[in-house]
């Protein structure tokens, strides 16, 4: 009885085997076809998505590198032909792209790649995500630069939610008072202060405003010109309202070395 046991659970165990090196040889396949592809587009609508076994998400043709998505989990990073799976959430109900940019972000005389993901949106709700994709000390203009890299994925450093909300907390302070009977907000960011109008708030439907500000849901990156620029949305939270309140936005550059991030040049304006 044991005996039979054991083979049935090997020849389920094979089964499921085969399966699973079916999938992966339709999908080694699906990407070969589209690697081969000269004509390959980005996809602009969810239609093209859902119609693409491998939708192409975003390229840079004249480097060859190409970004897309398996509609499993995964996205396929193609760099000179070269490889690299990574476990990125890349799109959203409202469909937006992500963009892929060349730049000497760490000004070490070798380009770095830029990937900024939309992971999540909803009422009150817009985030994207920061990527630097490390090419080594590949320089990536160079024909064979594929053949620097054969197995090891190119490193990926994210720019984590815990990172720059834990800086902008360290940066930025907040307090409120009265000016004459009305509710002011002041936000002071190293030697700089702004104030802004508290009075829609100042009933008794908000309540209490904290002294903490709120960053975590609103946040965008943009690349330009080997320049990262971010955006938060800054909210104040009241003890009656179970969502932040948003009164204006904080930008600041993002400088890059050495897989870390670093917030600098603060601004803030009541426009968000």
């Amino acid at each position: 009885m044991n005996t039979q046991k054991e083979s049935s659970s090997s020849s389920s165990h094979s089964i499921e085997e085969q399966l699973e090196l079916s999938h992966k040889d339709i999908l080694e396949s699906d990407i070969e076809k589209e690697f081969n592809d000269k004509n390959k587009k980005v996809i602009t609508t969810p239609e093209e998505y859902e119609a693409s076994k491998l939708p192409l998400l975003a390229a840079i043709p004249e480097k060859e590198i190409y970004l897309y998505d398996t509609k499993d989990g995964q996205v396929i990073l193609s760099i000179g032909g070269n490889k690299s799976y990574y476990d990125w959430i890349c799109l959203t109900p409202r469909f937006i792209l992500p963009q892929m940019q060349l730049g000497d972000f760490d000004k070490d005389g070798l380009d770095e790649l830029s990937v900024i993901l939309y992971t999540d949106s909803g009422t009150g709700v817009s985030i994207q995500e920061l990527h630097i994709i490390e090419l080594s000390n590949v320089n990536i203009s160079l024909e064979n630069q594929s053949e620097n890299k054969k197995t090891e994925d190119y490193k990926d450093h994210m720019f984590s939610a815990d990172d720059y909300i834990s800086q902008l907390k360290d940066k930025i302070s907040f307090k409120t008072y009265l000016d004459s009977g009305q509710l002011m907000g002041k936000i002071s960011i190293d030697t700089k202060s702004y104030t802004v109008s508290l009075k829609e708030f100042q009933t008794d439907e908000y309540g209490k405003i904290s002294s903490e500000l709120y960053f975590a849901s609103i946040v965008s990156f943009t690349c330009e010109n080997n320049k990262l620029k971010s955006e938060f949305g800054v909210g104040i939270i009241c003890e009656n309202v179970p969502q932040a309140c948003y009164i204006g936005k904080i930008s600041a550059d993002v400088e890059y070395n050495e897989g870390k991030f670093e917030l600098m040049n603060f601004s803030f304006t009541e426009e968000w």
